[in-house]
């Protein structure tokens, strides 16, 4: 039982460290514009390929 809650934590606290490790974010905003032919859906989608200390604006 012991190990089993040794392990648990272990991988809980690896989990933790390697969600900001990674190369590429990206955001996805979408937006539904109106106008007088109707309604159209706008997906704007921004991928920054590597963050740093002062990472581009999306």
């Amino acid at each position: 039982m012991r190990r089993l809650m040794v392990l648990t934590s272990l991988m809980a606290l690896l989990g933790t460290f390697s969600l900001g490790c990674g190369e590429k974010s990206t955001t996805t905003r979408k937006q539904t514009v109106s106008g007088p032919g109707g309604e159209t859906d706008v997906e704007q989608k921004t991928t920054v390929e590597k963050k740093g200390d002062n990472p581009p604006n999306p």
